[in-house]
């Protein structure tokens, strides 16, 4: 439970404690033995009411989740999509984008905070955008439309930063995000170059109020059913969550036997490895032979997501087992 607390299945009750009322207090039947019914940990009387000397203020809570990823910065690359992966939230990566855009110049024409949407101009009679427009690759003599998407990453506190640079076509008007990337290589610099610039800048915590909105429930979650085996929900499309997977595997190290990407399915084989058999002990018994693997982690198109669920080819019964590579799965998707 620990560990799917931290990942978005149960909610953060962390600030709960500061909603909290003073009740009644306990009224003890006094036929009950007093030594029964004494504090385990008792609170001394205070008999110090001295007044301090200086101001002071309860320091805040410790941050409740789980933080998983390795870096707190980095770009990747999925077929003919590249975002920024911060571990930050949404509220906290949206101002230091726009610093680092004011930095070379550029300002918001248009924003929605709320929706992690923002649009850019970036004018060619502009001598320091012509420099940053040609560091990317772009014609600098050509004025250009930088489009913003920022969104809630894969867990909690987490955020994907996606952009586009569109051909100004002189209208000045807030234009739908491109879905379809308008250009890998040049994308992909400028977020190295805003990348570069919160790694420099990662002390700075500003915070957007406004989008804080952007943030909600995590796009990987352990869904657990009555009446079905508990799978994994990643709100991603079929390529990003193949990526996703593969990358939790290797990280995980889970030993793979196969793939085979057009059925959507990995072969895992557990008991052959070494490594795992202190975490995998139930499967290294030496009675049992060894199939070629025993496990598949396969992956199937919902309506609006992909489940990912893990089949045990040993012992179809052993539901913990399967709970188990689930777990790895969900700490290492990233």
């Amino acid at each position: 439970m620990l560990m799917v607390s931290g990942c978005g299945v149960v909610r953060d009750r962390s600030g709960d404690y500061t909603k909290a009322e003073s009740g009644s207090g306990i009224v003890v039947p006094p036929w009950y033995r007093q030594d029964v019914i004494n504090e385990s940990y008792p609170i001394p009387d205070i008999t110090n009411n001295q007044v301090l000397s200086q101001d002071f203020k309860v320091p805040a809570p410790p941050d409740a989740v789980l933080r998983i990823l390795k870096e707190q910065f980095s770009v990747e690359v999925n077929e003919d999509q590249v975002w920024l992966l911060v571990n930050e939230p949404p509220s906290r990566v949206w101002p230091s984008i726009e610093r680092f855009l004011s930095s070379q110049g550029i300002s918001f024409s248009n924003s929605n905070p709320q929706l992690g949407l923002a649009q850019a101009s970036l004018p060619s009679n502009s001598a320091l955008i012509r420099t940053f427009t040609n560091s990317i690759g772009l014609d600098e003599s050509k004025s250009h439309v930088l489009q913003i998407l920022v969104s809630q990453g894969l867990k909690r506190n987490t955020a994907e930063v996606q952009m586009r640079l569109l051909e100004d076509d002189g209208a000045n008007d807030f234009k739908a995000w491109q879905g379809e990337s308008s250009g890998l290589n040049v994308e992909k610099a400028v977020l190295e170059k805003t990348k570069d610039y919160m790694i420099a800048n990662k002390d700075d915590k500003s915070f957007s109020l406004l989008a804080s909105d952007i943030g909600g429930p995590s796009k990987v979650a352990l869904v657990a059913d009555s009446d079905l085996d508990s799978y994994l929900k990643l709100d991603l499309d079929y390529d990003r969550s193949w990526s996703v997977v593969l990358r939790a595997i290797r990280d995980a190290k889970l030993p793979v036997a196969d793939i085979d990407r057009s059925e959507g399915v990995v072969y895992l084989d557990v008991e052959d490895n070494d490594d795992k058999c202190g975490f995998f002990s139930w499967f290294c018994s030496s009675e049992k032979s060894a199939p070629e693997y025993d496990f598949k982690v396969n992956l199937k198109t919902e309506k609006d997501y992909v489940k990912v669920y893990v089949a045990n080819m040993v012992d179809p019964e052993d539901t913990d087992s399967q709970s188990r590579i689930l777990a790895l799965l969900l700490e290492n998707a990233s």
